[in-house]
């Protein structure tokens, strides 16, 4: 139920079979060490939230039928990328890797859902939050991995040849 007392689902499917013979993604993760080290020596931090953010990267058509799931309601599947699926988290940090890049490790990192920002000034926070704020915006409409990006929503585009 949420503040104004609206009941609300969350869907939670168990992805375990599927993941079993899904090929994996080797992508890394940012080093977490790496991270706490950088941060412990910054005086100013910010952190964004991507709130859903998987929820945001449409699932190719010829994989949604692999999400499929039953219940008392109907048969549904996932349109966007739904959280517990193996390659989830690696294709949500390439994705974000490449809109924030080349501001990565030197102004803000990137972990899956949280862009954290850093800095030793006021004045230089506030321009890092402007560059992160501007790759974001820039990449709205252009096309990365096969997928458009827009303010709302990302949504895959067929493999043009």
């Amino acid at each position: 139920m949420d503040k104004d007392g609206v009941v609300k689902y969350r869907v939670c499917v168990d992805f375990r079979k599927l993941n079993h013979i899904s090929v994996g993604d080797a992508y890394p993760l940012p080093n977490v060490t790496d991270i706490l080290d950088q941060l412990g020596k910054s005086k100013y931090n910010t952190t964004l939230d991507l709130a859903q953010g998987y929820h945001k990267v449409r699932m190719h058509p010829a994989h949604t039928a692999k999400t499929a799931f039953s219940t008392d309601r109907g048969h549904f599947e996932f349109l966007r990328v739904p959280f517990g699926l193996k390659g989830a988290p690696a294709t949500f940090q390439r994705l974000m890797n490449t809109v924030l890049a080349g501001l990565t490790g030197m102004k803000a990192f990137v972990y899956l859902d949280d862009i954290i920002i850093y800095a030793l000034s006021i004045a230089d926070h506030s321009k890092k939050l402007k560059a992160v704020f501007k790759m974001c915006f820039y990449a709205q409409g252009s096309k990365l991995f096969g997928t458009c990006y827009n303010r709302s929503r990302c949504e895959t585009r067929p493999t043009e040849s």
